[in-house]
């Protein structure tokens, strides 16, 4: 139930046609482990300037080595504040919808670490459920990875140093049926709603940074 509910708001935010097929398929080669001899011999072979990364586990160094110029990553989360997995699940939890969008930083072996180029809030909508949060962040993400990117291409590419002290590290491990409820119950009593209203109210609208 869970899956089928997660896919149509997939389906719903970003657009069936962006998500059931890549625009670009002849492009797409299959790798048995993003840090395995294959995918290092394979990514070596293309003599890559730049490495873009989405949705996937803790890269080596050995990989990201081969970026000529610069390794990026899109994170589902606003770092520093929510690094690792689940970020767009713990600031419901947390009671911090306002930090719910997605970050564009430097790629590092350290998880979620190196320098930020740029953060979007989420654009949350009152009738949202946790589903409809992934894939709002998943949004954020990628219009912000897009600016990223041509700044990158056009050399005005800028960052900032994470400050690491803020925040919290989150594992996958930590998200428990004791949470998974705690949150759904918090969506049920108005957090998202109460959120949006609140937001509209004062004239607010989700910003980058």
């Amino acid at each position: 139930m869970d899956a089928h509910r997660r896919k149509h708001e997939m389906f719903r935010v970003l657009g069936r046609q962006f998500c059931e097929k890549h625009l670009h398929e002849q492009l797409i080669q299959y790798v048995h482990g993003i840090n395995s001899d294959e995918s290092y011999n394979l990514i070596k072979s293309l003599e890559p300037d730049v490495i873009l990364i989405y949705g996937t586990s803790v890269i080596s160094d050995r990989i990201l080595s081969l970026a000529r110029r610069e390794a990026i990553n899109m994170h589902t989360g606003i770092s520093p504040y929510y690094r690792g997995a689940g970020c767009t699940f713990w600031p419901l939890y947390n009671n911090e919808p306002e930090l719910l969008g997605a970050t564009v930083h430097q790629c590092t072996s350290q998880i979620d670490g190196g320098m930020i180029y740029g953060i979007f809030q989420a654009q949350l909508e009152a009738d949202d459920n946790l589903f409809s949060v992934f894939a709002r962040c998943v949004k954020a993400g990628a219009d912000l990875y897009v600016k990223v990117v041509r700044d990158l291409v056009n050399r005005r590419l800028h960052g900032t140093m994470q400050q690491l002290d803020k925040g919290r590290e989150y594992k996958a491990a930590m998200r428990g049926g004791r949470e998974e409820m705690a949150v759904r119950q918090k969506i049920r009593k108005g957090l998202i709603r109460n959120y949006v209203s609140r937001r509209h109210r004062s004239g607010t609208e989700p910003n980058g940074g």
